[in-house]
């Protein structure tokens, strides 16, 4: 309730990114950011903003800030797959991989940076890495199209390239490849 709190403009910049509201959840992103640029929550809002709306050297920007404020915050596997997908379609594949991989080390990252290396390696051509990794740690059932269905990206074909990729190396994990998969409103 206090137009001062920038945790508030971050909530609501959220949950109308999630709810694929761009310009709200902008409009919230940055007013988060103007009243509080220390905390990096906000940076990580207005970037998730700028990466679904393909603005991804935006994103990096914002995700590298993020970085900097707290090197060490516990939430920094999120930020890491946000700056792996931002590289993702910005075409720097060996930095995608680089941040799939840190998301990795934590279990709250493991799911969203697997994608994301799978992802990165198949579009390096890298397939026999990539059915590697699939053969020691396949995904669970449904689980990548879960973290899919929820990406709120403004070009819904964005969420169909990583399925593409993905499906080169694997066309069993997606078995309705060449259907889009969709977002889901929940």
């Amino acid at each position: 309730l206090d137009p001062d709190v920038a945790e508030a403009y971050l909530v609501l910049g959220l949950n109308a990114l999630f709810v694929r509201k761009f310009d709200v959840a902008e409009n919230m992103a940055t007013t988060a950011v103007e009243l509080n640029p220390c905390n990096g929550l906000c940076w990580l809002a207005i970037g998730l903003v700028a990466l679904y709306r393909d603005r991804h050297e935006e994103a990096i920007e914002h995700f590298a800030r993020v970085e900097r404020l707290n090197p060490r915050d516990p939430l920094q596997w999120l930020f890491q797959v946000a700056a792996s997908l931002a590289y993702f379609f910005k075409g720097d594949f060996d930095s995608s991989l680089h941040y799939a991989r840190l998301a990795q080390t934590n279990p709250l990252g493991r799911v969203s940076g697997d994608l994301l290396e799978v992802a990165s390696l198949s579009a390096k051509k890298r397939y026999e890495d990539a059915s590697s990794l699939l053969a020691t740690n396949p995904p669970k059932q449904r689980s990548w199209e879960f973290v899919l269905t929820r990406l709120p990206f403004e070009n819904p074909a964005r969420r169909q390239e990583l399925v593409n990729y993905i499906s080169q190396v694997n066309s069993t994990i997606f078995p309705q490849a060449d259907h889009e998969i969709g977002y889901k409103a929940q």
